[in-house]
């Protein structure tokens, strides 16, 4: 079984292992920031899900304000960091241009739309399962509905980087460079 820790050193190493392969300094802007995302949200969710789940669970979540703030703040780091890349990954003045070609749009438009997919598939089967899994007493702890609209946004962003990259890495394999 992995803990959290098991998961980000695997995801550490995936990333290595990808700018090894992809030779970061050809990497296109798109393909950086699908890098970075997937790192930024893959450390977030490594850290929230025990987190979340520690102290009780979801049945105790919204009452236990020390948890419920430090995954606040968690969250927030995440977007900060993530708008840092953003910010970061930028053209730096007007004149320069971004390293971006026609297979950037392709792999955008391809990887946000399964992974719209993916989040509402995600979502559907979450909600039955708590439905079924409630049904009985009628009432889902509070704490279901943080876990759903954290990791609804975690499994987004996640989904979408990992797709972009998944696509890039399919078309450099292919000689499509």
């Amino acid at each position: 079984m992995y803990n959290s820790l098991d998961i980000l050193y695997e995801l550490v190493y995936i990333m290595y292992d990808y700018f090894v392969i992809m030779e970061a300094d050809r990497m296109t802007q798109p393909t950086k920031r699908a890098l970075f995302t997937l790192i930024i949200w893959g450390m977030v969710t490594a850290a929230f899900i025990p987190i979340f789940f520690s102290r009780g669970g979801p049945p105790t979540y919204a009452q236990d304000k020390p948890r419920f703030v430090f995954v606040a703040i968690l969250f927030a780091a995440g977007y900060l960091s993530y708008f840092i890349m953003m910010f970061l990954t930028r053209a730096k003045d007007k004149t320069a241009t971004i390293v971006k070609d026609e297979r950037d749009e392709h792999i955008q438009r391809h990887s946000s739309g399964t992974a719209l997919i993916l989040v509402l598939v995600y979502v559907f089967f979450l909600c039955i399962a708590l439905y079924e899994i409630y049904r009985e007493s009628e009432c889902v702890p509070v704490g279901w509905m943080w876990f759903l609209g954290y990791t609804s946004v975690f499994w987004g962003y996640i989904s979408h980087s990992t797709l972009g990259l998944i696509l890039h890495l399919r078309m450099v394999s292919r000689g499509e460079s």
